[in-house]
């Protein structure tokens, strides 16, 4: 009974796990393409430059923090996006602000405050540390919406419902024995596709590395963050409690970092595709395929099919639990039923060892 059990809550959970893969990844790509980060930058600027009373409306101060993200990307080199998706530079400094800002509204070469007034560039320094915290809380926010947006969207377009995928794992045991064989046997292949899908912890190393090749005085310092952590807040924060307190420019070094985070993630964009491309093909092995049983699933002579909304949208709560949740539990799962297949082998071989021993 135990392992009849097993075996159903193995299935469930590969199908959570493919379809969760499918979530994470477009959920990446989307806020990669409509960068996110920029975009939330460029408000941050927007709202710290009516803090210091720059900008008589707010339409203007949108425009010129835009175009000081835009002209920090010309000078980093990187090519302008189309206003469409956002600034192409999803981070700078406070030294950066401001002489962007110097350039675009006073037209005064960087280094000069002609044309702000005075009060301007203390406030906006001030202001400027309290800003990250807030940016990144609202951030979290919007990945959140999209992770959402698509697990209902995705659960809809599969159609699987809760309830019924249970059920029917319950009640067959041929088709409950064949969706644990293969989830078992995609824990070793889609163990990579978990853990490199766009996360910051994934960059971290990569991001220090070239860091420390840009600063090599600061290497020694810099091979002490480990870039482990829950979030990119937390692994920015590392890396500026190793740096020297007294360290001249430390912002702009931290800055940097954050700058080589967002620019290594955008180039894992490709591994999240391919991770929903691969979780999509292997559904197939649990029947389970977009719009399979088209708008009948839901609508049926003239009638909503409510238990089957209901259960999509338990579907779509469970999907935002996330591909490496789903992962780990499989992984778990899978373990346990490998060490209640091997007790009655082991009882087998005590029990025989007891009667060699009694003759």
């Amino acid at each position: 009974m135990l392992s009849d059990v097993l075996a159903v809550l193995i299935g469930f959970v590969a199908v959570m796990l493919l379809l969760s893969l499918v979530v994470t990844a477009l959920s990446q790509a989307s806020q990669s393409f409509l960068r996110l980060r920029g975009r939330n930058l460029a408000r941050g600027l927007s709202s710290l430059l009516g803090h210091a009373q720059l900008g008589a409306t707010e339409q203007e101060r949108r425009a010129t923090a835009r175009e000081i993200l835009e002209r920090k990307a010309l000078k980093s080199r990187r090519p302008r996006t189309p206003r469409l998706v956002g600034p192409s530079s999803s981070w700078l400094t406070s030294d950066e602000m401001l002489g962007g800002l110097m350039e675009v509204a006073s037209k005064a070469p960087p280094g000069s405050a002609e044309g702000l007034p005075a009060q301007a560039p203390e406030r906006i320094r001030t202001g400027f540390d309290a800003m990250e915290a807030r940016l990144e809380q609202r951030f979290l926010l919007w990945m959140r919406i999209l992770a959402v947006g698509w697990a209902v969207a995705i659960a809809v377009a599969f159609q699987v419902s809760t309830p019924e995928l249970l059920s029917k794992l319950s009640s067959d045991p041929a088709t409950r024995e064949r969706y644990a064989r293969a989830a078992v046997g995609l824990l070793p292949e889609l163990e990579e596709s978990v853990y490199e899908l766009s996360r910051y912890v994934d960059v971290s190393d990569a991001a220090l590395e070239k860091l420390a090749e840009r600063h090599p005085d600061l290497r020694a310092r810099l091979e002490e963050a480990s870039g482990i952590a829950p979030t990119r807040s937390a692994i920015v924060d590392e890396v500026d409690l190793v740096l020297p307190a007294d360290l001249a420019g430390r912002k702009a070094v931290v800055a940097e970092y954050q700058g080589l985070l967002d620019e290594l993630l955008r180039e894992q964009l490709g591994t999240s595709v391919e991770a929903s491309r691969l979780a999509v093909s292997r559904l197939a092995l649990f029947d389970i395929e977009p719009w399979a049983e088209g708008s009948s699933f839901y609508w049926i002579d003239g009638a909503l099919r409510l238990n089957r909304i209901a259960g999509v949208l338990v579907t779509a709560i469970f999907l935002t639990f996330g591909a490496p949740f789903w992962f780990n539990q499989l992984r778990n799962l899978s373990s346990l039923r490998d060490v209640l297949a091997r007790r009655p082998e082991e009882g087998k071989k005590a029990a025989e060892k007891s009667q060699k021993k009694g003759s």
